[in-house]
């Protein structure tokens, strides 16, 4: 499956706003805020939620260097 030429603009978008709103859209995936859960007295709970920021975190970089690649592949067409 490849990504056509009309859908790169959009995805260029898309990642330039999940990069520059990590917090937000890990907000809007959990539904509950990460920092109600890092002041939890739980410890797994606080556990939990570092390794999914770490998760997510990775997550969006990926899709943020996808997006700088196809912005580069554009910019050669």
């Amino acid at each position: 499956m490849s990504i056509g030429h009309e859908s790169g603009p959009a995805l260029i978008k898309v990642s330039r706003f999940v990069s520059r709103h990590q917090g937000l859209i890990l907000k809007i995936l959990t539904d509950i805020s990460p920092v109600n859960l890092l002041v939890s007295p739980n410890v797994e709970v606080k556990d939990n939620v570092i390794l999914s920021i770490g998760i997510v975190h990775k997550m969006f970089r990926i899709f943020y260097f996808l997006g700088v690649k196809l912005e580069v592949i554009d910019k050669v067409r």
